[in-house]
């Protein structure tokens, strides 16, 4: 077999091109031969041919299509395509829940260490997918705050928060404005939405310890008596 014969001698140009006829005659289904081609192609820097294989690679193989997509980001850095790249990490936050603050972090510094306008770029991702509107949100809210941009932050997550249903959604908003009130010191905005809004999570138990925890940390001891009062009040 020409392919065996290729990589028991180290001819990576002849892998490439027998893994290649041979997916192509599995009509590029075969999930092995797929990625043999993808990583031949790779090895070679022909990003051009494992940038198409990896795309198979993502719609054939649904139970590693995170594992390949984290494969896709790799690729996009290694071509310098920065829109590329973000669009990756969106599609990996769209399908990833439990992995969703570590990748908006991501997207941030992909986005502060562009050469082009960060806005702009989360933007032109906006129009071409309008239906993840939610996530958009969520994403530039993280950028501002990593800008230091706070009251932008802060005004993105306030609609967003307002916007959410599903209550876990929303929980993970309100621990998000947290902490962005508190890095911000801004106790007064923090004081208002805690006293408006700490009701609607009277049932999460981590969020009513982190409510006491920030209401003190505004350094206004009457306050966070009044918040912890009221909490004990409720939970009766």
């Amino acid at each position: 077999m020409v392919y065996r014969e290729a990589i028991d001698m180290a001819m990576p140009s002849l892998a490439l091109s027998s893994s290649l006829r041979i997916s192509s005659l599995k009509k590029n289904k075969d999930i092995l031969w797929l990625e043999r081609t993808y990583k031949h192609a790779l090895e070679l820097k022909n990003y051009t041919l494992a940038k198409r294989y990896l795309e198979y690679l993502i719609e054939e193989d649904k139970a590693r299509r995170a594992y390949w997509l984290r494969e896709y980001y790799n690729l996009a850095m290694a071509m310098e395509d920065t829109k590329l790249a973000l669009e990756v990490l969106i599609n990996l936050y769209t399908i990833e829940p439990a992995e969703r603050e570590r990748i908006k972090q991501s997207i941030a510094w992909l986005l502060l260490k562009s050469s082009q306008n960060p806005e702009l770029l989360l933007k032109e991702y906006m129009m071409k997918h309008p239906y993840q509107e939610m996530y958009y949100m969520d994403i530039l809210a993280t950028l501002y705050r990593a800008k230091k941009a706070y009251k932008k932050a802060f005004e993105v997550y306030s609609v967003l928060y307002e916007k959410v249903k599903d209550p876990r959604e929303k929980a993970l908003i309100y621990k998000n404005i947290i902490g962005l009130l508190l890095e911000a010191k801004d106790y007064n905005t923090l004081k208002d939405f805690i006293e408006r809004n700490y009701v609607n999570h009277l049932d999460n138990l981590e969020l009513l310890k982190l409510t006491l925890r920030a209401s003190l940390a505004t350094g206004d001891p009457s306050f966070a008596y009044k918040i912890a009062k009221d909490i004990a009040g409720r939970i009766k």
